[in-house]
């Protein structure tokens, strides 16, 4: 087979090589690897390389050619993508901070209108490739032998309605038979919405009501079948219903978030490339590995693609490295990691590029560092309660995840929603505990006669109770006088569900009853009760994307305060907090939330210094709302409630206050004749 010299390849335009190479043939790279590929694909390939007949010195590697992403998987939107990115390192690799006169912004600009290029060829060149969906692709799928097996072997619970939904999916992507069905050919292409596909041919599965609570039995058919029955209909029509909700409030909600913290952390502006401030302190961060559930399904995909591109301290050489996503090798140890939370530039509005990381290299001249990290969180938040009624597939609920120091009193239910008296305490003679508000319903259990007829949601809602018990097992009524008995809080709430008392354990208190302790509290005696039961149940409640958003808003924002009333001395537990909220449903690298947390950090609020904290001024946790109001008067005069920033002696009286971005807006001559424009 024919082998060319890839940089041979350069010598000639796109058009001369669609003259020229027709078949296969193979390509050897300068890095060292021989790539078996076509014509077709180098075609493709060539157009891009119109950024490597501009830029010579760039090392020409295999994965700028189309082939090498096609090996695992079929040609996608991501695809061409994956190419732009190889030739955007090498290309950086081969000239930034070495070539005078080299730009990254050229070279972003460079790459958008070769993308512009392949889109209007390939728009006119493939025109005779064109095709549509029709009703008899829908017919051939829904016909599929493997599809109907799925279908009717589906197990009725939250997982096995996403089990069915993964199965239809592969079906498309895999099965040999619908290689010309169009319906497979978009999925394969990751052109069509596969959660949208999965509920056409597969089953819709559980819908949860306006309030996130799922419904008891799902939706089998898909939409492509039809909604044959009321109580499917009538369900699903709470979809419709919840969009319409969630473009409401909670759109409100968590854009007013989203906008109070870019006007925040406007005032971080600066990423200034190429320097190091030569910090020695560092953000200690443990690795953590990709975990799994019981049944072996990924539950949690780890931390290292979103450190890729920080500097973390390699303690052998004592050498600063770029973690990136090869090193495996780190995955579970601790690492030393660079941090713009202990960056020690002299710009009061700015960091270094090594704290940030190597992602500063994306980052264009003259972009507010803060503003493109709040947007880099806050827009993929703010879309997904837009559209929730698109992105919401079959409802599942999280299973409850029991501390260990809390596994010597209770333990989880079998069906992972709700939990159990540990065995081994009813030695210790406990007594469960709960709160004078939370048992404000008991009263209800003496009026029935089978507590079976009460709602338990009604009755009790727990985010926590207490276990109070011996320490040790007396041997002897006598020892009882002397052993101490402690009262341990356990947490049963999981996503702002609350847990409840089960039916068998209100029948136990109806038997047992309860007594009070000097605070009211409720004390309920646990002798007799059977383990093997659950005590507490979680409801069926969906956690969306709403929810989600309000958490994330908390940690920034509300939890503020009890850090502060906790006299935190490390921020280490906030980011670790924020990282691990924010990527359990999205991926955002590390780097842009550490932006985001210094930039709703104070030096000392005590003395109206709300100025950006470095690591030789030390720093104080505040609300985001606070520092909207006084670190700089321009800024909160563009949100909103001018009545209280005018009213507010501090923001007039104390003088020096930071510098922002809108300061010319509300100052505009003062600005243009202090000079100072310039710098916004």
């Amino acid at each position: 087979m024919l082998t060319i010299q890839a940089r041979q390849l350069l010598q000639y335009s796109t058009q001369e090589l669609s003259e020229a190479l027709t078949g296969e043939f193979k390509i050897a790279f300068e890095d060292g690897v021989e790539l078996q590929t076509n014509a077709a694909q180098t075609l493709y390939s060539s157009h891009i390389w119109d950024l490597l007949r501009k830029y010579p010195k760039t090392v020409f590697t295999s994965k700028m050619h189309l082939s090498a992403h096609l090996k695992k998987s079929k040609f996608n939107s991501k695809t061409t993508n994956k190419c732009y990115s190889e030739h955007f390192k090498e290309i950086i690799a081969a000239y930034y901070l070495k070539e005078p006169g080299f730009s990254r912004e050229t070279l972003m600009r460079e790459i958008y209108e070769v993308n512009n290029n392949i889109y209007n060829y390939y728009s006119i060149h493939s025109l005779p490739w064109v095709s549509s969906l029709d009703i008899i692709d829908f017919k051939e799928v829904l016909d599929n032998k493997d599809i109907i097996e799925i279908k009717a072997n589906i197990v009725e619970t939250p997982q096995g309605v996403i089990d069915a939904q993964k199965k239809v999916l592969a079906t498309l992507m895999e099965s040999p038979v619908l290689d010309n069905n169009r319906i497979a050919q978009g999925v394969r292409a990751d052109i069509l919405s596969a959660g949208q596909v999965a509920k056409c041919i597969g089953p819709c599965g559980y819908v949860t009501d306006m309030d996130s609570h799922i419904f008891p039995k799902p939706i089998l058919r898909g939409f492509a079948e039809g909604l044959r029955s009321f109580y499917d209909s009538m369900i699903e029509s709470r979809s419709g219903a919840k969009s319409l909700l969630f473009a409401k409030r909670p759109l409100q909600t968590t854009v007013y978030f989203s906008r109070r913290l870019e006007i925040v952390s406007m005032t971080l502006r600066n990423l200034h490339h190429g320097t190091d401030c030569g910090s020695t302190e560092y953000l200690e961060w443990f690795i953590k590995p990709e975990e799994r559930n019981e049944e072996g399904k990924v539950v949690y995909s780890g931390d290292l693609a979103q450190l890729a591109g920080k500097y973390y301290l390699d303690e052998t050489t004592n050498t600063l490295k770029i973690l990136t996503k090869d090193d495996t090798h780190l995955i579970g140890t601790r690492v030393k990691l660079r941090s713009v939370l202990h960056c020690r530039h002299s710009d009061p509005y700015g960091v270094c590029s090594t704290c940030f990381g190597a992602l500063s290299i994306s980052v264009p001249e003259g972009t507010n560092l803060g503003h493109i990290c709040t947007v880099t969180m806050a827009m993929p938040v703010n879309q997904s309660v837009l559209s929730v009624k698109h992105l919401d597939n079959s409802a599942v609920v999280d299973s409850v995840n029991i501390r260990i120091e809390d596994l010597a009193f209770i333990r989880p239910a079998s069906d992972g929603q709700g939990y159990r008296i540990a065995k081994d305490l009813m030695k210790l003679e406990p007594v469960l505990v709960i709160k004078k508000k939370d048992g404000s319903y008991f009263s209800h259990i003496a009026d029935v006669a089978d507590v079976r007829e009460l709602p338990v949601n009604r009755i009790t809602e727990l985010a926590e109770v207490f276990i109070e018990c011996y320490t040790r097992v007396p041997t002897s009524p006598d020892e009882k006088d002397v052993t101490p008995r402690v009262r341990h809080p356990l947490d049963l709430s999981i996503q702002r569900r609350k847990a409840s008392f089960t039916h068998d354990f209100l029948a136990h208190v109806k038997k047992v009853g309860w007594t009070h302790d000097h605070k009211g509290n409720f004390l309920i005696d646990l002798k007799g009760w059977d383990t093997s039961l659950d005590f507490a149940t979680l409801p069926l409640k969906h956690h969306n994307m709403a929810d989600y958003a309000a958490d994330v808003a908390n940690i920034i924002e509300s939890n503020m305060k009890e850090i502060k009333r906790r006299r935190i001395s490390t921020t280490t537990e906030i980011i670790t907090r924020l990282f691990d909220l924010v990527n359990s449903r999205n991926k955002v690298n590390l780097a842009v939330l550490e932006v985001i947390l210094l930039s709703v950090l104070t030096v000392d609020d005590t003395k109206y210094n709300y100025a950006i904290p470095k690591v030789q001024t030390g720093y104080m946790p505040t609300t985001a709302d606070t520092v909207l109001y006084h670190r700089n008067v321009a800024a909160a005069m563009s949100y909103e409630q001018h009545v209280k920033v005018l009213n507010a002696p501090e923001n007039f009286l104390v003088e020096d206050k930071p510098d922002h971005p809108f300061d010319w807006l509300l100052v505009p001559e003062e600005m243009i004749a202090s000079g100072r424009s310039a710098d916004y």
